[in-house]
Parts: C-alpha cells; sequence; structure tokens
C-alpha cells in the first residue's frame, strides 16, 4: 500500500471583519478565538492603550476552562483528594495547580 505524499491542508487564516464600535469588537473577542486571526494582527513599536471594557472581556475569554477528558493513575487521584481535604478545596483544583506548577517549570528551563 503506498502512503499519499500530499501534506494535510491548514486551515486558512481569517482577516478581522470592520467593527462600527468597541461594543462589537468586544462581542466578537467575547465569541471568537483570536488564535484563528493571528495574522491579521501587526506588531506596534509604541504602547497600546486599551479601552478598560476590552481589556474585562479579553480577560474573561482567556480565563474560560475547558472540559478535557484524561486517564490518571489510582494514586495520583488519591493523592490530590488527600491534598485537597487537608486544604479544603476540590480536587480537580488541586490537579489543575500541579499541571500549572509542571507548565511554569516546563517554560523556565526553556
Amino acid at each position: 500500500m503506498m502512503k499519499s505524499k500530499t501534506k494535510p491542508k491548514r486551515p486558512k487564516a481569517k482577516n478581522l471583519p470592520a467593527f462600527r464600535s468597541d461594543k462589537d469588537f468586544i462581542q466578537f473577542v467575547d465569541t471568537h478565538d483570536l488564535a484563528d486571526y493571528w495574522g491579521s494582527f501587526k506588531e506596534v513599536k509604541e504602547p497600546t492603550q486599551l479601552d478598560p471594557k476590552l481589556v474585562k472581556a479579553i480577560d474573561r475569554r482567556s480565563r474560560r476552562k475547558q472540559l478535557i477528558s484524561i486517564r490518571l493513575e489510582n494514586w495520583q487521584i488519591r493523592l490530590a483528594k488527600a491534598t485537597a481535604t487537608r486544604e479544603r478545596i476540590p480536587y480537580h483544583t488541586v490537579i489543575r495547580r500541579w499541571i500549572d506548577e509542571g507548565i511554569q517549570k516546563r517554560r523556565a528551563t526553556s
């Protein structure tokens, strides 16, 4: 059997639409992933002052959590639950914290 040599197609970069107001842009940011529009942004030298409502909308969007499924060893779950009980927080919060700490360590060494 012969393998195809065609490269998988990348999703086409999207262009940002024109916005009539800051409110329209805030609504857009709330409902779209700006990573799909990364090619539309231009680098600027001077700092940009953003509307506080826009900053709040971007922050709210960036803090959303996404549900995933992950298989853990029983000992990992038991340890997370014991830690959570001791700290009086949900065990999934402990697991998220451990993941975040691992990512931060990886960034520090990269």
